[in-house]
């Protein structure tokens, strides 16, 4: 498996960390299976560890399947770290192209982004 993909109940987000490149099918699994995480909770808040990740780290297939798949009303932030510039660039297209670009973050660590995700809970 390229990813791994999990549920923090204490950050009240879904987490996926990158580990090698995405293929379609990864692409695929990753956005049901996210959905499905979130599809019950208060807050949709999914955090991407992209610190593996290269600017290959989509292949064209997933790309695809982020931009055509992707609702952008399932997510109500996106907070992604570890990226570097050229990761940073690649998933900025794909956020603006997905639509979910202006509930996307970029942070240097996984402990800001959790903090931005969780900054107006409760309040």
């Amino acid at each position: 498996m390229n990813y791994k993909l999990w549920y923090d109940k204490e950050a009240g987000a879904a987490f996926v960390k990158i580990l090698n490149r995405l293929t379609e099918d990864d692409a695929r699994n990753v956005m049901s299976q996210a959905n499905e995480m979130l599809a019950d909770k208060e807050h949709s808040y999914l955090v991407c560890d992209c610190s593996k990740g290269t600017r290959n780290m989509v292949d064209r297939g997933a790309r695809k399947a982020f931009m055509k798949d992707a609702d952008p009303a399932v997510y109500d932030k996106i907070a992604m770290f570890g990226a570097d510039s050229s990761v940073r660039m690649l998933a900025k297209v794909i956020l603006t192209l997905t639509g979910v670009s202006k509930k996307a973050r970029f942070f240097k660590t996984e402990r800001e982004a959790i903090g931005w995700l969780t900054k107006d809970v409760g309040q």
